[in-house]
């Protein structure tokens, strides 16, 4: 049960802090019966009903979002996170036990938010919506789960040098307030000093320019690798360990890095918090890679 209140957090961070994404084929709205259809994807449609829907159980999730119903950013966006979860839906089957139990986790840590029932029955009122809504939004999020849960295995049958964890250790000269090459020359500069025999750790609090890792010496424990940049996730994977990189240049200006460990886990030994990572990254590669070749008309 943990893992899927943490899949379905996940998705709701996730959900709307995703950059538009343009799909191919806007075309005016259609119409079925009397309900509008908003978008079309491989294997199903939206109506504006559904959309509308969504967006309510949104803001009842983040009350944040109320009264941003007519935002054309927010409905695209919500629109967008919707056919993916449809479509991931429509792959998978949720477990209806694991569909009760957080149905009924969630209904009570709303109550309680909104202080009694009768205020949570309120606000479903207030926002259009039932008990079935959110138990079938849960649903998506439960069978959403299990399909990022079996891409995961599928890709770590595929790459599974893609999963390595490592510790590394880095300084980063940034290049957000140099000019590029400022940041080159004060970075030779420390790589020098590191290699006439200076203490990568007190370095790294000396000049790094990276508040995450700077006071820690510059390392990142047992991180997974998929998660870096690719320049850096490069070197990370392939630098020996122990040994100091040359300069590793990213967006982000200057690195030099030290491996001190590295290796790759069996899949039934990376915790949940690493699954959840790695998860969040296929999820939002998912959106904006795979997802806009999916829907063939988007038009609100």
């Amino acid at each position: 049960m943990k893992k899927i209140k943490r899949i379905l957090l996940m998705m709701l961070l996730a959900t709307l802090v995703i950059s538009s994404i343009g799909c191919g084929n806007e075309e005016g709205t259609t119409e079925k019966g009397d309900q509008k259809v908003v978008a079309e994807y491989k294997g199903g449609e939206v109506t504006n009903q559904e959309l509308q829907t969504y967006i309510h159980i949104l803001q009842l999730l983040r009350p944040e979002l109320k009264g941003q119903e007519a935002d054309k950013e927010l409905q695209d966006q919500a629109l967008t996170q919707y056919i993916g979860e449809r479509y991931a839906f429509d792959q998978t089957k949720a477990n209806e036990e694991d569909v009760n139990s957080l149905y009924e986790s969630y209904k009570a840590q709303l109550i309680q938010g909104l202080g009694s029932e009768e205020n949570y029955k309120k606000e479903l009122t207030s926002l259009s919506l039932t008990d079935e809504d959110l138990k079938e939004f849960i649903k998506r999020q439960v069978a959403v789960q299990a399909f990022f849960e079996n891409r995961l295995k599928a890709n770590y049958e595929e790459n599974p040098e893609e999963f390595t964890i490592a510790t590394v250790s880095h300084i980063l000269i940034s290049n957000q307030e140099r000019t590029e090459e400022e940041a080159e020359k004060r970075a030779k500069e420390v790589l020098g000093k590191l290699q006439s025999g200076s203490d990568f750790g007190q370095m790294a609090k000396e000049y790094s320019d990276d508040p995450g890792s700077k006071d820690t010496g510059g390392t990142y424990e047992n991180y997974p690798i998929a998660n870096y940049v690719p320049e850096f996730k490069q070197a990370a994977l392939t630098l020996p360990i122990g040994e100091i990189s040359d300069l590793v240049k990213t967006q982000f200006g200057y690195h030099i890095l030290k491996v001190t460990e590295r290796h790759v886990p069996k899949l039934e030994e990376l915790d949940e918090q690493t699954k959840s990572t790695l998860m969040t990254s296929d999820f939002r590669n998912f959106v904006t890679e795979e997802l806009p070749k999916l829907i063939t008309k988007k038009s609100l």
